[in-house]
């Protein structure tokens, strides 16, 4: 029970949010992706939002992750 209820918030929130200047273009991946920014900076998620019309505008991928 607190699992199903913890999904539907998810989706709530996820539902209601959006992306400045993408309102109607959006694609979510789910899974752990990672980024190398500038020189030391890793950013890393489980999930990303990206335009949905450009693919490659989603430039994080899991080989870059650290093992």
């Amino acid at each position: 029970m607190k699992y199903t209820l913890l999904v539907l918030c998810f989706v709530f929130v996820s539902g209601c949010s959006s992306v400045p200047g993408y309102p109607t273009n959006i694609a979510i991946k789910i899974g752990e992706k990672c980024e190398l920014v500038g020189d030391n900076i890793l950013l890393s998620s489980w999930i990303w939002f990206y335009d949905a019309r450009d693919p490659e505008s989603l430039s994080a991928t899991k080989k870059a992750c650290p093992k």
